[in-house]
């Protein structure tokens, strides 16, 4: 289809409008509410995560803990806390799931996981960023492992998105069907 100067402009003008109303907020970041949205589902797939996992692994005891205190950082900052104790949580998750071989039949879980969390940090407020959004373990193999698909209109995946990826990988090997998220 070929554009003419008058549906050009008329493209442009409608555009720069959109960005004048806040669209800004819709290609740039997250709301609150979007964040925890986001929280919430980190804290379902990790679950799914012990369900699925062998109960002795010497990890599973740090991974609820950590659950645990995500929730507990969650709940204060949504009253007012700082988001600091949510960013230090997420990064002792992901220092965690570096002890967890690839070789693991749950491990492309643990690979969403790890860049679910890596997307929420990156959700983030900026304004947060107090000591530093993330701090990558170094020797974490799970790192870069996997990518949401992008979009042009938004630069993080929705908690929507999050659960049907998780979702994908989980229905993909019949030994993973309990960590379906509902």
């Amino acid at each position: 289809m070929e554009m003419n100067r008058r549906q050009f402009g008329k493209s442009t003008v409608a555009l720069l409008g959109f960005a004048s109303l806040g669209g800004t907020a819709l290609l740039d970041g997250c709301t609150g509410s979007q964040v925890i949205n986001e929280i919430n589902v980190v804290l379902q797939q990790a679950a799914a995560v012990l369900a699925v996992a062998e109960p002795n692994a010497p990890w599973v005891a740090e991974l609820k803990n950590a659950i645990a205190a995500l929730m507990t950082a969650e709940q204060q900052w949504q009253n007012g806390g700082t988001v600091q104790v949510v960013i230090d949580v997420l990064n002792t998750i992901v220092a965690i799931t570096a002890v967890i071989p690839i070789t693991a039949v749950y491990s492309p879980l643990i690979d969403i996981l790890v860049a679910g969390i890596e997307a929420v940090l990156a959700a983030l407020p900026q304004s947060s960023n107090v000591g530093g959004i993330r701090a990558q373990p170094s020797g974490n193999p799970h790192i870069g492992k996997y990518a949401f698909p992008k979009h042009w209109y938004r630069s993080t995946p929705t908690a929507s998105e999050f659960k049907s990826c998780w979702n994908a990988a989980a229905k993909a090997n019949p030994q993973l069907a309990t960590a379906v998220l509902k």
